[in-house]
């Protein structure tokens, strides 16, 4: 059995929040700084060896490009 974490894309997350005083969306604020602080300091050296390790595809590969005779949309 493989101990190591499955390896996940990278995403982005958006998040929207509407009609909130300027001293909730601080508190807002400095949660979401706890949390990154928390994910970092649970993750952070994972991320830091992945990002080390010249193996690890990070999706920056250069792909052939696309035959001139391919008219597929995809």
């Amino acid at each position: 059995m493989n101990s190591s974490s499955p390896q996940l894309p990278s995403s982005i997350a958006s998040v929207l929040i509407t009609a909130i005083t300027p001293r909730e969306a601080e508190r807002l604020i400095d949660l979401l700084g706890q949390l990154q602080a928390a994910l970092w300091e649970v993750h952070g050296e994972a991320i830091l060896a992945a990002g080390d390790d010249p193996t690890q595809d990070d999706g920056t590969a250069e792909h052939p490009s696309p035959s001139p005779d391919d008219d597929s949309p995809f």
